[in-house]
C-alpha cells in the first residue's frame, strides 16, 4: 500500500507540473511526439514572414515599384497559396487527431470500465481471503483518445493520406487499449476456470467420499483376512476331516478284511456262536455314519472353499481397482491443488493489477480534464487562425485589385512613353535637317561675302539682310533644338 501510495503521489505532482507548463502542447505539439507538426509550423511563420517582407517592401520610384510589382507578384502568388495549403493540411491534421482520439478514449473508458465491473462481481466467488497484501506492478502508459463532433467549414473536411499516415506514426501509443481487453478477459476467464476446477474438486471429494463409504478399504481388507482366516480354518478342518477319513477308512477296510477272512475261519465259531457281537456291529455302523457326514461336510466345505475363494479374488480385484483409482484420484486431486495454487498466483496478480488500473484511470480521468481544457484552447487558436486568414485574404484580394489598377496605369505611361520616343525621333530628324541646311547656309554665305566683297558697297545691303536672315534661322535654330532637348528630358524624368 505504502508503494501505491508512491506511485499516486508521483502521479499528481506529475499531473500538476504538466498543467503548470502547458502539458498539452508540451506533449502533442512538440518535434519530439510530431515533427511533421513542428516542421509544418516552422515553414508557416517562415512564408508568413517572408510575405509580409515582400508585401511591405518599398521603392523610391513609381517605376521601381511597377517593376518590383512584376517580378514579386508570381513569388506572392506562391507564398499565399502555399500558406493556404499549409493551413487546410493542419486543419485537417487537427480534425482527424481529435476525432481518433475522442473516439479512442470512449471506447477505452467503455472497455476498462466493463472488464472491472465484471472482475469485480466475480473477486467474492473465488478469493479464499480478503486480507492478502496487495503490490502494484509496473505497466507501460497508455494513451487515451476521444470523440470528435467539431464542424468545419467545407474546404476541411477532405482529409489527404500523407496526413493520416503521419497520424498513425504520431499517436501508434493508442494500441494499448487491446492489452487492457486482453488483461480483464483472461482475468474473466481465469476466475470461470478456477471456479469450475473448485467445482470439480468438491464433485470429486464427494464421490470419492461415497466409494469410501460403499467400498472401505479397512472393510475389505478386514473382509479379505476373515475370509483367508475361514479359508484357513476351513483348510485345516478339511485336512483334519480328510485325515479322520482316512483313518476311518483304514479302520474300515480293517474290520472288512477281519470281516471277510474271520468270517470265512470262523463259520465254524459262528456257527458255534449263538449270535454275533452287537459292540462291534454298532461300531461299524457307527463308523460308516461318520464316514458318510464326513464325506457330506467335505462336500459342503469344498463347495464353501471354493466360493471363500471366489469371493476373495473378487474382492482383491475391486480392493486393486480401488487402490488404483485412490491413487489417481490423489494425483488429480494433488495435480488439482497444484493448478488452485497458480490460479490463486494469477488471481493475485490480476488483483494487483486491477489495483494499478484504478489508479491509472484516476489518473486518465484527470489527463482528461486536461485535455478538454486544452482542446477548447486550440479550437479558440484555431479560430483566431482562421479570422486572421480571412483578414490576409482579404488583403491579398484589395492588393491584388490595387496591382490590376497599377498595372493599367503602367501600361497608359509606356504608351505615352512610345509616343514621346517618336516625337524625340521626329525632333532629332529636323534637326539633322536644320544643321544640313544651316551648313548650306554657311557655305552660301561664304559665297556671298566672296561676292559681297568683290561686289563692294552694292552688295553689302543684301550681305546685311542675309545676316539677318541668318541670325533669324540661328534663333529658329536655337528654339528648335532647346524644344527638342526638353522633350528628351520628360522621357527620363518620367522613367
Amino acid at each position: 500500500m505504502a508503494n501505491s501510495s508512491a506511485q499516486l503521489t508521483r502521479s499528481m505532482r506529475r499531473l500538476e507540473s504538466r498543467k503548470s507548463h502547458s502539458w498539452w502542447w508540451d506533449s502533442h505539439i512538440s518535434p519530439k511526439n510530431s515533427k511533421w507538426l513542428a516542421e509544418n509550423l516552422d515553414e508557416m511563420d517562415r512564408r508568413v514572414k517572408q510575405m509580409l517582407k515582400l508585401i511591405e517592401e518599398d521603392a523610391d520610384s513609381f517605376a521601381k515599384k511597377a517593376e518590383m510589382y512584376y517580378k514579386k507578384r508570381p513569388e506572392l502568388i506562391t507564398q499565399v497559396e502555399e500558406f493556404y495549403r499549409m493551413y487546410r493540411s493542419l486543419a485537417e491534421r487537427y480534425d482527424h487527431v481529435t476525432g481518433e482520439l475522442r473516439k479512442s478514449m470512449s471506447s477505452e473508458i467503455q472497455s476498462q470500465g466493463s472488464g472491472i465491473s465484471e472482475i469485480a462481481s466475480d473477486l467474492p466467488l473465488s478469493c479464499p481471503s480478503s486480507d492478502q497484501r496487495l503490490s502494484p506492478r509496473k505497466s507501460g502508459p497508455r494513451a487515451a483518445g476521444g470523440n470528435s463532433s467539431d464542424v468545419y467549414p467545407k474546404g476541411d473536411k477532405s482529409s489527404s493520406s500523407t496526413g493520416s499516415e503521419s497520424e498513425s506514426d504520431d499517436y501508434s501509443v493508442l494500441s494499448g487499449n487491446e492489452g487492457d481487453q486482453g488483461l480483464s478477459g483472461k482475468m474473466a476467464e481465469m476466475e470461470i476456470e478456477l471456479h469450475e476446477m473448485k467445482e470439480k474438486l468438491r464433485m470429486l471429494e464427494e464421490e470419492n467420499t461415497e466409494r469410501e463409504a460403499k467400498n472401505d478399504n479397512s472393510d475389505l481388507l478386514a473382509r479379505s483376512r476373515e475370509y483367508e482366516e475361514e479359508l484357513k480354518i476351513a483348510n485345516e478342518r478339511i485336512h483334519l476331516s480328510e485325515e479322520k477319513v482316512t483313518s476311518l477308512k483304514i479302520e474300515l477296510l480293517k474290520y472288512k478284511q477281519l470281516g471277510t477272512t474271520g468270517s470265512e475261519s470262523s463259520i465254524e465259531e459262528s456257527v458255534k456262536m449263538d449270535r454275533p457281537d452287537p459292540i462291534e456291529v454298532n461300531q461299524a455302523l457307527q463308523l460308516q455314519n461318520e464316514i458318510s457326514v464326513l464325506e457330506k461336510e467335505n462336500q459342503h466345505l469344498d463347495s464353501k472353499i471354493h466360493a471363500l475363494l471366489e469371493e476373495l479374488s473378487t474382492t482383491k480385484e475391486m480392493l486393486k481397482g480401488s487402490e488404483k483409482e485412490n491413487a489417481s484420484l490423489m494425483l488429480e486431486k494433488k495435480q488439482f491443488y497444484e493448478k488452485i495454487q497458480d490460479l490463486q498466483g494469477q488471481l493475485d496478480t490480476a488483483q494487483r493489477e486491477i489495483l494499478e488500473l484504478k489508479l491509472e484511470l484516476a489518473e486518465r480521468s484527470n489527463c482528461i480534464k486536461v485535455l478538454t481544457e486544452d482542446l477548447e484552447t486550440s479550437k479558440s487558436e484555431r479560430n483566431g487562425l482562421k479570422s486572421e486568414m480571412y483578414s490576409l485574404q482579404a488583403k491579398v484580394s484589395s492588393r491584388e485589385v490595387r496591382i490590376v489598377q497599377m498595372d493599367m496605369h503602367l501600361h497608359q505611361l509606356h504608351m505615352e512613353h512610345v509616343k514621346l520616343i517618336a516625337k524625340a525621333e521626329g525632333a532629332q530628324k529636323i534637326e539633322e535637317e536644320l544643321q544640313s541646311k544651316v551648313k548650306e547656309l554657311e557655305d552660301e554665305i561664304k559665297k556671298q561675302r566672296t561676292s559681297i566683297l568683290e561686289g563692294a558697297e552694292a552688295k553689302r545691303e543684301a550681305i546685311r539682310q542675309l545676316c539677318f536672315t541668318l541670325e533669324h534661322y540661328r534663333n529658329g535654330y536655337h528654339t528648335l533644338r532647346q524644344a527638342v532637348i526638353g522633350h528628351k528630358r520628360i522621357p527620363v524624368l518620367t522613367i
